[in-house]
Order: C-alpha cells, then structure tokens, then sequence
C-alpha cells in the first residue's frame, strides 16, 4: 500500500482542486489521502439512492470504488464542485460534491449512459 502523503488541502484550497486531490489519490491506491478530504458527519448517496453517513460507512463505501477512474469534466457549479468520472470502459457517473472548510461533506454519484 503507498504510504499516506502530505495533505494536499485545507480550508484555503479551491474546492475543485480538493476534488480533483481526492480522486486521484482514490485512482493511485492512496486511500488513507482519499478518506482524509472527508468531514467525520459526510454523507455519500450512492448510485442506488443509498446514504453512507458517517467516517465508518464512508470508509466502507471509498474502499469498493473501482481504481479505473478517469475525469472526464471537472467545474464548480455555485457552492458545489461537478465531476463526471469514468470507470471502465462503459461506466460513466457524475459526482456532485458539497464542501465546507476544505472538507468533503456530501457526496452524491448518480449513474450515467454512456
């Protein structure tokens, strides 16, 4: 496993960039750096409509995301930032994220075609 780096946001950081930090340390392995952008009160709402709430549930849903991403659009849409990732071939979904202070505090993924 890649040992955890430094930091590479706080609450001075552009919310795209704590973003896009965040899925490529998911995309190389580094999982400790990908849990660190997290609030402990976030709340994921997966493809499925299911909420993840919590540090626990987060780190049990961030550890089955596929390590295939690729961003395909990355923009700050108002108070959010907007990503559509790309796992696989054929598996495309658009991430809404909600930060505050420099820390991921709601993550929605909704499926889409490709």
């Amino acid at each position: 496993m890649p040992p955890m780096s430094m930091p590479t946001h706080d609450e001075g950081t552009p919310p795209e960039e704590t973003v896009e930090g965040f899925l490529e340390a998911l995309r190389s392995g580094r999982i400790l750096d990908a849990l660190d952008v997290f609030s402990m009160k976030a709340v994921i709402r997966d493809p499925r409509g299911r909420e993840h709430r919590g540090i626990r549930e987060i780190v049990n849903y961030v550890n089955r995301l596929p390590r295939t991403l690729e961003i395909e659009e990355l923009r700050r849409d108002g108070d959010a930032v907007m990503a559509i990732v790309r796992s696989g071939r054929d598996d495309r979904a658009r991430h809404t994220y909600a930060l505050d202070r420099g820390r991921i505090q709601a993550l929605r993924i909704e499926g889409m075609r490709s």
